[in-house]
């Protein structure tokens, strides 16, 4: 959509209701990154990763996207603007195992600054804890991604990574977040959809205001970080699958890579 301000054109997508929800609070004071621990076992091309993670996010232009605020009017994502995502290495093969873990976790409980505006919009640490073993720690502003979309970014960076090794490409996904929000919106605002909102108010009137959900998630994923990296100097894993934390682990997407 395009709208008019002052003389200026301002073009972008209106944001979804998930997504004006996280802009309110963030008005209101600090909103903290999405955040998620990616262990990766097996031998890794650091270079071909890194190129798969740049693949990733050009195929998902909601996490690259900048917000415009314009006064009067509600913030819009602009598409057609890319910001680059900050992707580092850190080498911790050598440091010793206390040390290590305390990087590590410094690491995943900084809050990096993410510019709506400016960006970048998403933070990537690749960490190599051992000769066979790395770590990927990722924040993201959590107007790009929220959990259940950390839960799915393992798997698709793995098959990018697996394509890019083997001289392929992967086609885009069917559809953008973009696509989404602007068709959850028209559903929102269709003539039927007050309709609907007072049926439901009727017949859930005497009900909690707030129920728990299923599958809702009370804290940050990954937040175990002791399975993830390993308490060893080599290349040994935790008894449990994977070395992960949890959160990942039980969301099935949990090992990228495996020799």
């Amino acid at each position: 959509m395009q709208t008019q301000h002052s003389h200026a054109a301002v073009s972008g997508y209106r944001l979804s209701s998930q997504q004006r929800r996280i802009w309110r609070a963030a008005a209101e004071g600090f909103v903290p990154s999405a955040r998620c621990l990616i262990s990766v076992d097996g031998d890794v091309d650091a270079d071909a990763l890194s190129d798969s993670f740049d693949d990733l996010t050009r195929g998902n232009p909601a996490l690259t996207a900048p917000y415009r605020s314009v006064p009067g009017l509600e913030p819009l994502q602009d598409p057609a603007t890319s910001l680059e995502p900050a992707w580092r290495y850190v080498d911790l093969g050598d440091t010793p195992p206390e040390e290590r873990f305390a990087r590590v976790e410094a690491i995943y409980g900084a809050q990096p600054v993410l510019d709506l505006e400016n960006g970048p919009l998403l933070h990537a640490t690749m960490l190599k804890l051992a000769a066979r073993r790395h770590a990927i720690v990722v924040h993201v502003a959590p107007l790009c991604a929220d959990a259940f979309s950390l839960l799915r970014l393992p798997a698709r960076l793995g098959r990018l990574y697996a394509a890019r090794r083997a001289g392929e490409t992967l086609p885009p996904p069917a559809i953008d977040y973009f696509q989404f929000a602007e068709w959850q919106r028209e559903l929102l605002e269709d003539e039927d959809a007050e309709r609907g909102r007072a049926f439901w108010r009727n017949r859930c009137a005497g009900q909690p205001a707030q129920i728990a959900l299923p599958y809702s998630f009370g804290r940050a994923i990954g937040s175990t970080l002791g399975s993830a990296i390993g308490s060893g100097s080599g290349d040994e894993r935790p008894p449990h699958e994977g070395g992960l934390p949890s959160g990942i682990r039980d969301g099935g997407g949990q090992r990228m890579l495996s020799s």
